[in-house]
């Protein structure tokens, strides 16, 4: 074998006794910005992350804005509000939501009456975003 595959070895086999992985070396990535956001069925903004807003535009049809914080090309999870009047466990609807591609600070949120028709529904929202 050649001297640089033996000092190679060498190297890996004094760092393997160490304890110090190879892939140590590398810090890992910085965990995500988590924005959170609790809208009701008439668009207000319940609670959420601050400097958070929201609207409802038509019926079934919600804008959030994050005003400090640019959410294009985050992930975005949100779930139907749990309310016994509206909701039914065999069908509570359903819930989606994009990115407002007009405004990098904003996600359009779009929800759905059980059976599919639009409709009017409170949500919680969060959002992570990597630096």
């Amino acid at each position: 074998m050649s001297k640089n595959i033996l000092a190679l070895l060498a190297s890996a086999l004094l760092l393997a006794i160490a304890g110090i992985g190879i892939a140590s070396a590398v810090d890992p990535p910085p965990p995500p910005t988590m924005l959170r956001a609790r809208v009701s069925a008439d668009g207000t903004m319940v609670k959420g992350t601050t400097g958070a807003s929201s609207d409802r535009l038509n019926t079934g049809d919600y804008w959030v804005r994050f005003n400090n914080h640019n959410v294009a090309g985050c992930i975005y999870q949100a779930t139907l509000s749990a309310k016994k009047s509206i909701v039914t466990p065999d069908d509570p609807g359903s819930i989606t939501v994009q990115p407002r591609y007009t405004n990098t600070k904003e996600v359009l949120v779009s929800t759905f009456a059980p059976g599919g028709g639009e409709g009017d529904h409170g949500f919680d929202l969060v959002v992570f975003c990597w630096s």
